[in-house]
């Protein structure tokens, strides 16, 4: 989800299979069938490919897919991701998480 009014060239409009779409209160994302599935400003614009809980570094991470237009946005309220049906904050991130200058690496 991206507080954006782009439309992704990521996400095709809604198909009818999938979990169902939810908002931060729980209830079902309503969907817009020239537009995708939006909300108050918010909107579908990509997708996650895998994620997992970071040990090392104590956070969740996640891969995914976004439009190239908003791939530079680093804002911490711009993002929110969907995990198990619940939306929470989430934000790009631009350096590695751990040893983003690979000294580890060559130690």
């Amino acid at each position: 989800w991206a507080k954006t009014d782009l439309v992704s060239e990521c996400v095709d409009t809604p198909h009818g299979y999938g979990g169902k779409r939810t908002l931060p209160n729980g209830q079902e994302a309503p969907r817009n069938p020239d537009t995708g599935i939006e909300r108050d400003g918010w909107r579908v614009i990509g997708w996650i490919s895998s994620g997992g809980y970071g040990h090392h570094v104590e956070m969740s991470l996640a891969q995914g897919y976004v439009p190239s237009a908003l791939a530079d946005e680093t804002s911490n309220d711009f993002f929110e991701i969907e995990i198990l049906g619940k939306r929470r904050p989430a934000r790009i991130l631009t350096e590695p998480p751990f040893d983003p200058s690979g000294e580890r690496m060559r130690m």
